[in-house]
């Protein structure tokens, strides 16, 4: 094959999917007890990996109540983290990666490969939670567990090798959904432009994410009204004010969004918390950095 030719031949690409199951959400203080990574190219999965990590810390019981790792699988199966992410390099190698959500896995990724002294590879990797909204905005959600029942998928959800694999058949699909879009390396490179490297990565996430999620949650259990400015003021006639009921805490590209119902009105919209001032009644105008 002519090396200076535009053609890609997708058939010879391999990618690895990786997912991560944590002890808590928050990457400055929980810990990874999970990955998994799958091998795969445009139609099969070739390789399989998963490795189970004791973790130094007590679990966070909701994070627990989700993968359901137990005790008994951590002391049979698991290892250190020097141990685990040693094996996890040695078997992604040089291969494009493929997350859902990849803020949040690369965070505790590279936050723990820190924490060993082990340096990041230096691998490409694409986001299927961005393709989705990018190339399918017609879905209902982006959920890994609504888009596993919307390809009518099986297997456990939740678990570091299964949400792996899920991920390998969705970005599967979204590659022949587009086939016709990457058959050159431009069309390629084009269609995939949003793509970066693990050891670039840099985790900008707030360290008091815990104390967000727990202020937050209050509203989100109780259904209650929240006050809110998106250009940080507050004034009586101040028309960025917002009236709305926090549903969720959302992550992505390492941005903080709170999905919410606005009133009046009641839609549904998702907005950024890095410039938002909350109104709180007790406490008075407060941001996401001192709550």
């Amino acid at each position: 094959m002519d090396i200076n030719s535009d053609y890609i031949d997708l058939s010879k690409i391999t990618w690895i999917a990786v997912d991560t199951e944590t002890t808590g959400i928050n990457p400055w203080e929980y810990e990874i007890i999970e990955i998994g990574a799958v091998k795969f190219n445009l139609t099969s999965v070739l390789d399989r990996f998963q490795v189970i990590i004791k973790p130094e810390k007590k679990q966070d019981p909701k994070s627990r109540a989700i993968h359901k790792i137990s005790d008994a699988e951590i002391f049979n199966h698991g290892v250190t983290l020097s141990e685990a992410l040693d094996k996890f390099y040695e078997f992604i190698g040089s291969d494009p990666l493929v997350f859902h959500n990849a803020s949040f896995d690369v965070s505790f990724l590279a936050i723990s490969s820190e924490k060993e002294s082990i340096r990041l590879s230096n691998n490409y990797y694409y986001d299927t939670l961005y393709l989705l909204k990018t190339y399918k905005p017609e879905l209902e959600s982006y959920s890994l567990e609504y888009i596993k029942n919307y390809l009518n998928l099986s297997g456990r959800s939740h678990r570091a090798l299964a949400d792996a694999e899920i991920t390998s058949h969705v970005f599967q699909w979204i590659v022949s959904e587009n086939i016709s879009k990457l058959n050159s390396k431009k069309k390629y490179k084009s269609f995939f432009r949003y793509h970066r490297k693990l050891k670039s990565f840099e985790v900008t996430l707030p360290r008091n994410l815990d104390s967000i999620f727990t202020y937050f949650n209050k509203y989100i259990q109780t259904k209650s009204f929240l006050k809110i400015s998106e250009n940080n003021s507050f004034g009586s006639s101040d028309k960025h004010i917002k009236i709305v009921i926090p549903i969720e805490i959302m992550i992505f590209n390492q941005k903080l969004l709170l999905k919410c119902s606005v009133y009046p009105g009641s839609y549904t919209s998702l907005i950024p918390l890095v410039n938002t001032v909350i109104l709180d009644p007790d406490r008075g105008p407060i941001t996401i950095a001192n709550i």
